[in-house]
């Protein structure tokens, strides 16, 4: 089965679709002290209509660099603001992800595609404790139903 990936951090933080089938679109996103309050919010990717989400993928430099980090993330949509991933808490140089992680968000579990095109989004659900500008790798791997 092919797999398709496209850089977007330069040219666009949203995604125009590659293939039909599947795909995996990241997305290189800069963030300073001051994007990590509490209900802030950053573009991940914008999904065709037919897309069905396999998993999404969060790759964190230590943005958070108090002794007991309290940074967390919520992934979802204007539908589910944490769909995919329910306050997972980014340590030093961490990982999130949807598929079958203690972050995910239980209704992930249905798989459903999207009926629209729809942009997929983070949220800060938890201020880190001492903010440090870091960088985020976004992934998200999906199948496109359409």
């Amino acid at each position: 089965m092919p797999t398709y990936s496209r850089d977007t951090s330069a040219a666009s933080a949203l995604f125009e679709p590659l293939a039909q089938h599947v795909a995996c679109v990241r997305n290189v996103i800069s963030m300073v002290a001051g994007d990590l309050d509490a209900n802030d919010t950053f573009d991940i990717a914008r999904l065709p209509r037919g897309a069905r989400v396999l998993d999404v993928i969060l790759v964190f430099t230590d943005m958070d660099t108090s002794g007991s980090p309290t940074l967390a993330f919520h992934v979802g949509d204007a539908a589910d603001p944490d769909r995919f991933i329910t306050s997972g808490v980014a340590t030093a140089a961490s990982r999130l992800t949807a598929g079958n992680a203690a972050g995910s968000a239980t209704s992930f579990a249905a798989h459903t595609p999207y009926t629209a095109e729809t942009l997929v989004y983070g949220t800060v659900s938890a201020a880190a404790a001492t903010a440090a500008a870091g960088t985020i790798v976004a992934t998200i791997l999906y199948t496109c139903e359409d």
